[in-house]
């Protein structure tokens, strides 16, 4: 299945779902603060553009547990928290002077709430194998599956 096709999907179940764009001169901090993004859990995607012409990276935020509830970290923390040991903040400001890119588009999907229950985990494994099956590799921000 292609990364497009699959992105429509989600963009057609679930409902609780937002975009924004971060700016090379503007902290994530600040966009997901701006764009009222939530705590929830579910899966994202970072990319060039609206258009998705090149995704960089494929995530997801929520961790559920042996009893059926959520781990704390949510879309909004695992925004801003950490990618590896350095804080998002510097690895996209990074990334975008390195590239040479005026923003940064960010789409995110609530996919575990009290109306729906598809984990983060498998929301996340669909987008990448989509992505996997289109392109032969990982987004080059995902280092492991």
């Amino acid at each position: 299945m292609r990364v497009g096709t699959t992105l429509k999907a989600f963009r057609r179940t679930f409902q609780r779902r937002g975009t924004f764009t971060l700016s090379s001169d503007e902290s994530i901090n600040a966009a997901v603060r701006r764009q009222d993004v939530p705590n929830a859990h579910g899966a994202y995607i970072i990319a060039d553009s609206p258009e998705c012409r090149t995704i960089f990276y494929i995530g997801r935020a929520g961790t559920v547990t042996l009893d059926g509830k959520c781990k704390e970290q949510g879309i909004r923390r695992r925004l801003v928290n950490l990618q590896g040991r350095e804080r998002r903040s510097v690895v996209f400001q990074h990334f975008m002077a390195e590239r040479k890119l005026a923003g940064l588009f960010f789409e995110w999907f609530v996919t575990f709430d009290d109306a729906i229950k598809v984990l983060p985990a498998y929301a996340e494994a669909r987008l990448l194998q989509a992505y996997f099956d289109e392109h032969g590799r990982l987004p080059e921000l995902n280092k492991s599956v």
